[in-house]
């Protein structure tokens, strides 16, 4: 005769009524309850990220921009996506007020981290020699790992998605990469002769 309702809680963004236990405000997307950001190990993350030459990284904006608004739509995170480096801070920035806000130390700097990655992305453009490029990419992913520790120290004490097990097709394409890259090492540790440095050698036999 009488049915029960769920309680309502006003949403801390913009004041309207959210149902208990309702993680996501339908008016305005803002979260309630559980973090919202993409857990991931770190060892996949790093793994992914240094030897992926960027493409990973994409794909975490992606990941992280989804899960921080998901009715924002595709194309707001596709937009944020493509300015990743000027976005990159503001998701440093949350992360880091939503440990905090759970009691968790969270000690790296948001603008130290923007600064370090935009300092590599300028890196990039000055080393074009193989050595150089390579160090910088394999370096790229520095400023990420922080932000990604956070996020999964944050999930671990909310008892929340914890980072998943390796997948086959992971398996595989890590498996690729890292094929790829001992080829990259092996060619830059042993360079093929040039055709100017051939015929320079035959003129000395001579």
């Amino acid at each position: 005769m009488f049915q029960a309702t769920a309680a309502a809680v006003p949403c801390a963004a913009c004041g309207e009524a959210i149902l208990d236990g309702v993680d996501v405000c339908t008016t305005c997307g803002a979260h309630t309850g559980k973090p919202f950001f993409y857990p991931v190990s770190l060892f996949k993350f790093t793994f992914f990220a240094a030897t992926s030459f960027g493409i990973y990284l994409i794909w975490w904006f992606w990941s992280q921009l989804r899960a921080e608004a998901p009715n924002d739509g595709h194309g707001s995170a596709a937009f944020k996506t493509v300015f990743s480096g000027v976005f990159f801070y503001s998701i440093a920035r949350r992360v880091k007020e939503e440990a905090e806000q759970h009691g968790l130390a969270c000690g790296y700097s948001p603008a130290v981290l923007t600064a370090l990655l935009w300092a590599a992305a300028a890196a990039s453009r000055v080393f074009q020699d193989g050595y150089g490029l390579v160090l910088t990419l394999l370096l790229f992913p520095v400023p990420f790992v922080p932000v990604q520790s956070a996020i999964n120290h944050l999930h671990a004490a909310t008892d929340s998605d914890r980072p998943g097990p390796w997948l086959w097709w992971q398996i595989m394409i890590a498996v690729l990469l890292g094929l790829f890259w001992v080829l990259i090492v092996l060619g830059l540790a042993f360079p093929a002769p040039s055709a100017a440095g051939g015929e320079l050698a035959q003129v000395a036999r001579r």
